[in-house]
């Protein structure tokens, strides 16, 4: 048997890694969370503050018909065809950012905003998201080795960490200041990340990840400086450049309130839902019996009692495995596993596995969450490289999902907790789009897709694809 039809096939007597998250679901949620990543370092994220006013930030309780359409002309073609094409996905994707709204909504009600940390990480979003666009916009970095703010010298870089770069402000001060905002800065978005289970708790940013992350604050703040100056001076501007800046502020705007939403959303669904949404092993319990035909574990282990008799009775394991066993990986081999290295198997059946004789057979049933295990060892070796040969005979306890016929059998427990989180889930995101009413327009205009649009975009993929020359002559054979 191959490594990986061998690693294949023992999922049915491994555990597997219990995935913990609360997602809002659909399709058109990927395609808004990907407009908004506008960067290398977009972990600026979302202003709690607005840089200019001082206002406090309030979550969104819409967007208007004009915002849906930037919003949609920020998409790519293909996206803006499939919106043209189907009324229904037209409708997902507002029904999509209601519910990124109304989550932020609730997230500031039950006072995340308050956060220091939360607030540390956002209150340098404006300017990021801002000095991005700008940059794209209007300094239009150019070439294979332009990046964001390329247009950023070195020497501008140097004079902003030394603060030489404001006439009339004390260098010294303005540097400290600086530094201080840094420091501030990332060590807000390590706790946010901390606490969100990203990275461990004893983990720090290398050298070179803080030259990255200090070097992307710089440009950004000088970036942003230049839109400050140019906004100052938009008076003076002519007509067309105006009409850009206008447009330039409008899509800026929205892509920062997104930025908001989107983010308050997965804080709050990371750091505050995911706790009410815990399913205990009292509910689980609770649930299966008051659902008896979910734990039918008595019949199962009749049956697997029988056939453990019939191998006891002398009966060829081998061929009672093919005829019984209920593990598709293992039944056509007569239940064999070879080659096993210590740890791959579920810990309870490698246990038992391991204490019997070569040869011997293990006299009671094994029970892990996958079912009942009819056990025979075939062989071990010591040292430490130290791996076994063990057959099996699997009577499954474990069902299918009746609203998933794709997918994998499960372990009861596992299915039941996967349900119970997804009611949970459907009945919280209820409550939150009910008590925070958020409108989203669905007849916003959507650009007409050219076919020639469709074909440049088709040749540029195209382009994309690395080519491949011809292949390889086949080496002499001696």
């Amino acid at each position: 048997m191959s490594e990986d039809t061998k690693n294949e096939a023992a999922e049915n007597v491994q555990p597997e890694k219990e995935k913990k998250s609360f997602r809002i679901p659909g399709h058109w949620y990927a395609i808004v969370a990907f407009i908004l990543v506008f960067g290398l370092f977009i972990g600026f994220t979302v202003a709690f503050r607005d840089s200019v006013s001082g206002s406090a930030y309030r979550a969104p309780t819409g967007l208007s018909k004009q915002e849906m359409t930037t919003l949609v002309k920020s998409l790519g073609p293909m996206q803006q065809k499939a919106l043209s094409e189907n009324p229904e996905q037209r409708k997902q994707l507002a029904e999509e950012i209601k519910r990124i709204l109304s989550m932020a909504r609730q997230a500031e009600r039950e006072g995340v905003t308050a956060d220091e940390n939360v607030q540390n990480e956002l209150k340098f979003a404006k300017i990021a998201v801002t000095a991005n666009n700008y940059d794209q916009k209007f300094n239009k970095p150019e070439g294979p080795q332009a990046g964001p703010f390329s247009s950023v010298s070195e020497e501008k870089i140097k004079a902003f960490w030394e603060g030489k770069d404001s006439e009339g402000a004390d260098s010294g001060v303005l540097a400290t200041e600086r530094e201080k905002e840094f420091q501030q800065f990332i060590d807000g978005k390590i706790a946010i990340a901390k606490t969100a289970g990203q990275i461990p708790e004893d983990m720090k940013p290398s050298e070179e990840e803080l030259k990255m992350a200090k070097d992307i604050f710089a440009k950004s703040k000088i970036v942003y400086r230049e839109v400050e100056e140019k906004l100052a001076g938009a008076a003076k501007l002519p007509e067309k450049e105006k009409q850009e800046l206008k447009e330039f502020e409008e899509e800026t705007d929205l892509q920062v309130k997104l930025q908001q939403a989107q983010f308050l959303a997965q804080y709050y669904s990371q750091n505050v839902l995911a706790k009410k949404l815990e399913v205990t092993d009292e509910d689980i319990a609770k649930y299966i019996k008051d659902n008896p035909e979910l734990g039918d574990a008595g019949k199962k282990k009749a049956r697997a009692d029988e056939v453990l008799k019939k191998v006891l009775d002398g009966g060829d394991f081998a061929e009672l495995a093919k005829e019984y066993s209920e593990d598709p990986g293992s039944k056509e081999s007569g239940g064999l596993y070879e080659g096993v290295k210590l740890g791959q198997m579920n810990p309870d059946f490698e246990k038992a596995a391991l204490a019997l004789e070569p040869g011997a057979v293990a006299e009671n049933l094994v029970k892990t969450d996958f079912g009942f295990h009819v056990i025979k060892l075939e062989s071990k070796t010591e040292g430490k490289d130290a791996e076994y040969a063990v057959r099996h005979i699997l009577i499954s306890t474990q069902i299918s999902d009746p609203n998933n016929p794709m997918g994998r059998p499960m372990p009861v427990d596992a299915f039941v907790k996967s349900k119970l989180t997804s009611e949970k889930q459907e009945r919280v995101l209820k409550e939150i789009l009910e008590n925070n009413p958020v409108s989203v327009p669905v007849d916003y205009e959507i650009p007409e897709v050219s076919e020639e649009e469709l074909k440049k975009l088709l040749e540029q993929r195209q382009q994309m694809v690395p080519q491949q020359g011809p292949p390889r002559p086949p080496n002499p054979q001696p």
